[in-house]
Parts: structure tokens; C-alpha cells; sequence
């Protein structure tokens, strides 16, 4: 190619000619950027100031970081007053980045956002948590006996006995509405039988006896491990989040988005794939899931359910040359779907991915329409609850056993309350009428008007119903198709593979930090269909995850347990 120099480039620069004449671009000698690169730079950068960064790493080679621009609430919210919501705060420069967006209330303590934040150990996050309670007054743990008797020298209006998930939403939902509430924990760290793992923790509790990390397997180190016990994602405009929200627990809690919701199929043929749960018309436009004949019927289906609005009632009328009124509080979901002219393939999809429907197809004669176009409604508007919300769930980060008993301890502690981490609970008393009206710890009893304890703490009361398997699986990859989520939740229904009831699975890593940067966590989870009389829990498990081993494999360690 032709090359020269060009007066008024400055001192040395030169000509990098392009492929077509007319097209030179001046580079600076000195750096080697054009400089049509480097005006790219700024107003990346400057994009990067009004788009407030948090734990987003696409710009993570900026010599300096910038002041945040002030938080502003998001376009639509799926919360309804009350509660009122707080104001939001994304923490991710664009959509399409290869960080994590973080969904978090501006008034909740935290790093603060557009700043680079702190990794913390999963141990270091516990110990902090325990010494806050220990300095936190009312709300602490108490380290001796004259310390924690303190707090039973008043009557409270309601007793948790217990901190997992359950019962710390409960202790925080009476608090939030001006009662007085004691928590008690018997286990030494906060969530209890539901804690948060670490690795160390993972082998104790399912390993071998004895057993430690091989160092062969390179898992890690075992304080960056965070694994629930029964991990659950939330959906973001679901009754489970306004509840967080109404209750105080969402200001103490990190929560970000699960980055892809998929749903299992098994292909006339016998095998089997994973697809995008479809929620709009464009969705459908792209997928391989339904046959080409099905998507315009499915497009018409999403297009009337995004203008469907229950309290309008000219929006129950669908087709487009013969218009019906639909009687959805009449007609079946079953009915709905006929309507529509699905395919029971189809149907199934559609009832299981948005509808969230678990059963087999013949079940839907018996459910409502109104029900079901509820529950695909909600599922569709959870995308707008936050900015670049690429499915409908959110997860806490470091998990959600060991997080909700640390944020209602919180909770607890500025509503006039107590929440109490190992304290033996010695008997739960009675009156004459055979309610409960308090407990007896250590010797030492509190009265209450109410007293709400988990089954696992008064099992003369409570009877088992069912089993429920869990498998734990260490990887160093996502698992098989679904390469480009970064953390995901995937649905196999039951009718599906040939089983009673679905299959779940969540998998997720660094983003949530359960797990180090390099590898993932997925745990799956479902009901026992068959014996288990002479079967060890890896054996349960093996049997009732055989349809969802393959999406893991290789693995470099699994764990299983049940209950």
C-alpha cells in the first residue's frame, strides 16, 4: 500500500492506509492509536460516568475511576403500594457486559456504587456477620449467660425459634409491623439447619467420613464455597419479593439477576435439548423448541397476554378475524390453551416454562385459566421490574441461607427485637388451653403471645410427607446447553423424562459468589418417586438425576444428601 506523512498530525505521525483509497487515518507515532480510536475511549469513558459501574469488568482496565452519577429509580417497578418500593441502583455499564448486574437498594449499607467492590471470603463474611451481632445490642449473640438473660427479662409479642429462610421472613414481616420479636437460633451460626456451606463444610456433612479436598481435584479454596442447603431464586415480581421489600430485608441484602431461564425437552426422536423459556414474540421467531406451523399461534398467544389487563375487561377479547370473549374464570387452563389450537407438545412448554405449571398435561383440566394467565402474566412482567433483566429471577449473592438470618438480625435489631444465635431451646410451654405461649432456655423462660418454630425443632409435632434429594455438583464449566448463561435455572419437567415430579436445577459461580472464578456450583433438586430402603443418598440421587447427569458431565465433585 501507499504510504506518506501529512502535515498538521503532529510530530511523527504517519499514514495507515486502508483498503480503499481516501480512507487514511493519522497515528501518533508515540502511542500507536488513531485517533479515531482514542475519541472512541472518551466517550466510552464518559458513557461509563452516567452509567454508574459497580462490579462490571468490562472497563476494568481504566487507570482511574470516576465519581458515580447520583442513583435514579427505575421505568416500571412490578411492586404496588404499599409497600412503597425503595429506589433502585444497577450496578452495570450496558446490557450486553460480561459483569453481573447488581440489584440493590441505594440506602442499604454496601460499597458504594460506581466504586470497585471488595471480595470478601465466605469465611470472613461469616465471621463479620457473627461479631455484628455480638456489638449489635439488642440484636446480638450473646457470649455469656448474663448477657443473653438480659433479653428474657421481657414478654414479646411473638418467639422464632429458629433462622432459616422461613422463619427469619416471618420474624422480620411481624417486626416491620410493630411487634415485638425474639429469634432464637439452637445451631451456633445464623440460618441453621439451612446455613450456607463452605467446602470444608460440604465434605463434612456429605463426604466420606474423614474425608478432605484433594488437592488433584483443584477445587479451590474452601472459603470461597457459599452453597445452600435448599437453594431457592426469586422471582423479581413475585409476592416473595414484596414481601422482602414490606418486611426490611431487601435494604440488608445483595440481590442480582440469574442470567438465563431454560427449560429441558425431549425431541420426538428421544433425545433431548435445552431451550430459552419463551416469553416474547421474538423469542418464539428464534427458537427450535416448536415446529414452524406453531409459532404464529404462539406469537398471537404473547401478544394478547402483554395487553391483557385482568381489571379491564375489554382486554379479555382475543382473535383477530372472529373475536371471543374469554370467561377465564370459568374455562380450564386446559380450555385456554384448546383456544389458542396448541399442540400438547407446545402446551406443555408454555405451561411449564411461563405459566410455571409442575404436573402432567391432564392436570390442567383442573386448574383455572385465570390462574394460569396469572401466573405467565406475572413471568413476563418480573422483566420489568429492573433495568436489562435477562430472565425473571434474582438470587442473593453468598446464598440464601446463612444472608436472610443476617439481614433479620438487622431487622430485628432496629424494630425493638432480639435475635439470639446458639441458644438451646429446652422445652416450648403451655398454657391451660394448650397454646403455646413461651420457651424455656437454659433454665430460663420468656413469655410470648405467639410462639413459631420450624418442623426440624419440634418433631413430636410434625410428620413426614415426602423425600426430597439434593445433588451438589462442583464444575468447571456451565453446564451443556447453556454455554452462554453465566448463571442459570433450569426446569426439567417430570412428564419430560418419565418421572412423577420435575427436576430443578440452579447453577451459578463468581456471579453470585458461591463458588471461585473459575469454577461453578449447580445443585439439583427434587421429590423421591422410588424406595429408598438400602440406598445411600449418592445412590437416591444417581437414580433420580439420571435425565440431568449428562448436563453435567464432567464433574469434578458431587455431593448428595436427603430429607
Amino acid at each position: 500500500g501507499r504510504r506518506g506523512w501529512r502535515k498538521g498530525t503532529g510530530s511523527g505521525a504517519r499514514l495507515s492506509v486502508t483498503s480503499r483509497p481516501g480512507k487514511e487515518r493519522a497515528h501518533d507515532g508515540r502511542s500507536g492509536r488513531g485517533r479515531a480510536s482514542r475519541r472512541r475511549g472518551r466517550r466510552a469513558r464518559r458513557r461509563c460516568r452516567s452509567w454508574r459501574m459497580s462490579t462490571c469488568s468490562c472497563f476494568g482496565s481504566l487507570s482511574r475511576r470516576r465519581r458515580a452519577c447520583p442513583p435514579r429509580p427505575p421505568s416500571s417497578s412490578a411492586f404496588s403500594q404499599p409497600p412503597k418500593p425503595p429506589p433502585w441502583s444497577l450496578g452495570s455499564c450496558r446490557p450486553d457486559c460480561a459483569g453481573e448486574i447488581l440489584v440493590r437498594p441505594v440506602a442499604s449499607p454496601g460499597p458504594l456504587i460506581g466504586m470497585p467492590r471488595r471480595r470478601h471470603s465466605a469465611s470472613a463474611l461469616r465471621l463479620g456477620a457473627t461479631l455484628a451481632l455480638v456489638a449489635s445490642g439488642p440484636g446480638a449473640a450473646a457470649s455469656d449467660a448474663s448477657s443473653w438473660r438480659s433479653s428474657f427479662d421481657k414478654s414479646y409479642d411473638a418467639i422464632v425459634v429458629g433462622s432459616g429462610p422461613s422463619e427469619s421472613l416471618l420474624s422480620s414481616l411481624l417486626a416491620a409491623n410493630g411487634k415485638t420479636v425474639l429469634q432464637l437460633e439452637p445451631g451456633r451460626a445464623p440460618g441453621g439447619v439451612a446455613a450456607s456451606m463452605d467446602l470444608h463444610q460440604m465434605y463434612a456433612r456429605m463426604g466420606a467420613p474423614g474425608a478432605k479436598p484433594e488437592a488433584k481435584l483443584k477445587l479451590g479454596a474452601s472459603e470461597e464455597y457459599s452453597a445452600d442447603i435448599a437453594p431457592k431464586v426469586l422471582m423479581a415480581g413475585g409476592k416473595e419479593l414484596q414481601m422482602l421489600v414490606s418486611s426490611g430485608l431487601w435494604q440488608q441484602m445483595d440481590f442480582r439477576r440469574i442470567h438465563r431461564s431454560f427449560i429441558y425437552r425431549t425431541k420426538p426422536g428421544g433425545d433431548w435439548d435445552v431451550h430459552r423459556v419463551l416469553v416474547t414474540s421474538e423469542d418464539v421467531l428464534k427458537t427450535r423448541s416448536i415446529p414452524n406451523l406453531e409459532k404464529p399461534k404462539v406469537a398471537l398467544m404473547l401478544t394478547w397476554l402483554e395487553r391483557f389487563d385482568e381489571s379491564n375487561p375489554t382486554t379479555y377479547t382475543a382473535g383477530q378475524l372472529q373475536k371471543k370473549r374469554l370467561n377465564l374464570a370459568k374455562m380450564s387452563a386446559a380450555s385456554f390453551f384448546r383456544y389458542w389450537d396448541l399442540a400438547p407438545d407446545t402446551t406443555l412448554l408454555m405451561a411449564c416454562g411461563l405459566g410455571s405449571w409442575s404436573g402432567p398435561l391432564s392436570g390442567l383440566k383442573r386448574l383455572s385459566a385465570m390462574e394460569m394467565v396469572r401466573a405467565m402474566k406475572r413471568y413476563k412482567e418480573s422483566f420489568k421490574t429492573f433495568q436489562y433483566m435477562t430472565s425473571p429471577y434474582v438470587y442473593p449473592t453468598t446464598g440464601i441461607g446463612a444472608t436472610f438470618a443476617k439481614a433479620s438480625a438487622k431487622v430485628l435489631a432496629a424494630n425493638n427485637g432480639a435475635s439470639l444465635i446458639g441458644r438451646p431451646i429446652d422445652s416450648i410451654m403451655y398454657d391451660a388451653s394448650g397454646r403455646a405461649c413461651g420457651v424455656t432456655s437454659e433454665g430460663v423462660s420468656v413469655n410470648a403471645g405467639c410462639v413459631i418454630a420450624g418442623s426440624q425443632y419440634v418433631p413430636e409435632a410434625a410428620e413426614e410427607s415426602y423425600q426430597v434429594v439434593r445433588m451438589y455438583a462442583v464444575l468447571a464449566h456451565a453446564p451443556h446447553k447453556c454455554k452462554d448463561a453465566r448463571s442459570c435455572r433450569l426446569l426439567i419437567p417430570g412428564s419430560q423424562v418419565g418421572r412423577k415430579h420435575d427436576i430443578h436445577l440452579i447453577c451459578s459461580g463468581s456471579a453470585h459468589r458461591i463458588a471461585p472464578g473459575d469454577k461453578w456450583l449447580a445443585v439439583l433438586s427434587t421429590r423421591v418417586d422410588g424406595p429408598t430402603d438400602g440406598l445411600s443418598s449418592l445412590q437416591v440421587a444417581k437414580r433420580e438425576f439420571e435425565a440431568a447427569i449428562p448436563l453435567l458431565r464432567p464433574t469434578r465433585k458431587i455431593f448428595a444428601e436427603m430429607s
